[in-house]
């Protein structure tokens, strides 16, 4: 026994060892089976499905013809190159202590660039690029106007780009027309070339949010960049332009404008125009609808002549709407009526409330302009219109819109005089005397008559309806003022009976109507 304990306790080490080698062994296979599962897991990680399991044909079909319009489109789109010289830049030469910054002490020991040899000024050249799109085999090209300007200025070279081929060759181009009042303008490719591609104009009024759209262009230089994304609204307004946009989510940058937005049919729905800096993802398009008719006078006619009643309109407010009996606040208001024009020798009134031109509502001063816009000068225009809660209608022969400095130059009241009167703490402002010395700072008409507003209290209602020192009051409660006095005179009899108070005002560039609610 004892012996036998001898022998167990002589051959443990020697055990210990034969099972420390088959723990080895066993931890080795372990290790190698981890490995093992790991790369058959990953390679099954990478082919978890064959290549027609669970297609969606749907997807397959949709990247198709994105794809397939890209490549069939960009050949119509070019890249717009413009150059403008513009003039030197002013300045005196002065000695090193004259001279704040780096810039200005290197320039007067070397010299200035925009100098010649002599220390005269010398011109400078501007540069700006967009896009456009050809819409015939002639190589007219359509584009934006702010494209091909600089101010009011016309591009003293235009060149254009296409996609591919040519090495990135330029050709020269002319300018055939531009439209400021729709940022339309139309080019011309100088010389003939072969082989040109245009794109086919769709209706923009079958447009409608949710749809498909692609976007082609030069943002930021990146030549022939597509992108694509839906109709977010259509009847968009953007102030100073005559149309009402599509706005899209498809990306656009500067250097897209001019260039087109095409639906899914392939089809030209509107020109890239605008969009809103404040935000990711809203851009703006002009119809195309809209531009034709630019397109068709630019290129009859070199300009674009559009339909004018003669009248100053302004979008109604609820306050203006209730205090002039406006059911339901639709309607434009006509704040100004010039005098010899179409709407005065018609009969129209300031205050009258323009409800519907050829039976069709208007619900905008935008809408208004474009619908009288669209009719053909010397034509007649049907207008119902509101004045003092009863319906008028009117028969008005359209005119030919003026420039927008003849009609800032069209005012003929008289001067008046006095002393001024302050009512800061009823209405919030002080008025005083119309002096000739006053209008010609303030560029007014010479002959222009009123109160002026030479101060306003910060916070009054006056200022929170957006009257500025400087306005000129030309009528309170529709009562023509002549003097500062019978200003004051009138808003302090409005202040007692009712609260309210009907200003016409007139600003350098235009007048506004504004409704002072002084009951609260």
């Amino acid at each position: 026994m004892l012996k036998s304990n001898n022998v167990e306790i002589e051959n443990a080490p020697r055990l210990r060892s034969v099972r420390g080698v088959c723990f080895a062994l066993l931890g080795s296979l372990v290790l190698l089976g981890t490995i093992f599962s790991n790369q058959v897991s990953a390679k099954n990680y990478w082919v978890e499905k064959s290549a027609s399991d669970g297609i969606n044909e749907e997807a397959v079909r949709l990247n198709a013809l994105f794809t397939d319009l890209a490549q069939k489109l960009s050949p119509t789109v070019v890249n717009v190159y413009t150059k403008v010289k513009v003039g030197p830049r002013q300045g005196q030469r002065q000695g090193p202590r004259g001279y704040g910054t780096p810039e200005e002490l290197f320039r007067f020991f070397f010299g200035n660039p925009f100098e010649d040899r002599f220390g005269m000024p010398q011109p400078r050249e501007a540069q700006s690029l967009g896009s456009g799109f050809l819409i015939n085999d002639e190589g007219l090209i359509v584009t934006n106007s702010h494209v091909v300007r600089l101010g009011d200025r016309l591009a003293d070279e235009v060149s254009v780009k296409f996609i591919g081929g040519d090495k990135g060759q330029g050709f020269a181009a002319e300018v055939v027309g531009v439209d400021q009042r729709t940022d339309v303008a139309l080019l011309r490719l100088k010389g003939k070339r072969e082989n040109l591609r245009s794109a086919p104009l769709g209706d923009s009024d079958k447009l409608t949010v949710g749809h498909w759209v692609i976007a082609i262009g030069n943002p930021y230089g990146h030549s022939h960049t597509v992108t694509q994304g839906i109709v977010s609204a259509v009847g968009r307004s953007i102030e100073d332009l005559a149309a009402e946009f599509i706005q899209t989510s498809a990306s656009i940058n500067p250097g897209n404008s001019g260039g087109p937005l095409f639906n899914l049919n392939g089809e030209v729905v509107g020109i890239n125009t605008a969009i809103d800096p404040r935000a990711q993802g809203i851009g703006f398009a002009i119809p195309i609808n809209r531009a034709k008719m630019v397109i068709r006078q630019l290129v009859e006619k070199g300009k674009v002549e559009r339909g004018w009643l003669g009248v100053g309109i302004a979008d109604l407010t609820p306050q203006l709407s209730e205090y002039l009996k406006i059911p339901g606040q639709k309607g434009v208001l006509v704040r100004e009526v010039f005098k010899g024009e179409p709407a005065e020798k018609a009969g129209l009134e300031v205050y009258d409330v323009i409800t519907k031109v050829n039976g069709k509502e208007i619900d905008s001063a935008n809408a208004l302009a474009i619908a009288v816009g669209d009719v053909q000068i010397g034509k007649f225009v049907e207008l119902e219109v509101i004045r003092d809660g009863t319906k008028k209608n009117f028969k008005v022969k359209v005119g030919e819109r003026k420039s927008e400095m003849e009609l800032a130059e069209e005012d003929s009241n008289e001067n008046g005089g006095g002393k001024g009167g302050d009512l800061s703490q009823s209405v919030g402002v002080v008025v005083g005397p119309l002096t000739k010395k006053a209008k010609l700072s303030l560029g007014l008409p010479p002959d222009l008559s009123g109160a002026l507003i030479e101060s306003v209290t910060p916070y009054s209602v006056a200022q929170q309806a957006g009257i500025q020192a400087g306005d000129v009051i030309t009528e309170v409660n529709r009562v023509k003022i002549t003097s500062a006095q019978q200003a004051q005179k009138v808003m302090e009899a409005g202040t007692k009976k009712g609260g309210q108070l009907l200003l016409k005002i007139q600003r350098r560039y235009g007048t506004a109507v504004v409704l002072l609610d002084l009951s609260e």
